[in-house]
């Protein structure tokens, strides 16, 4: 059911990075390949969303938020898909 709330998440559109990072810790253990390739198109697609331009001032922040984006997508990567190691 909670994999069912998060995908339609996913389709609908993420409102913030945090939507992103909460889906990838909640299911990092989830080893399906379909689910990481559409957390990776959103990733892509919706960048500007997950981490809009800086104003200025806040070329800080948005660097940060926008490494902490990948390092959360890396790092919660599953590490093996079904039988495929």
């Amino acid at each position: 059911m909670l994999h069912q709330v998060a995908a339609d998440h996913l389709e609908k559109g993420l409102k913030s990075g945090d939507d992103f990072h909460h889906i990838l810790q909640g299911f990092r253990n989830r080893k399906t390949l379909d689910f990481y390739l559409k957390l990776r198109k959103t990733l892509i697609d919706q960048k500007l969303v997950l981490s809009p331009p800086p104003k200025e001032g806040g070329e800080k922040a948005w660097a940060t938020n926008l490494v902490n984006l990948f390092f959360s997508f890396a790092s919660n990567k599953q590490r093996e898909f079904g039988a495929y190691k």
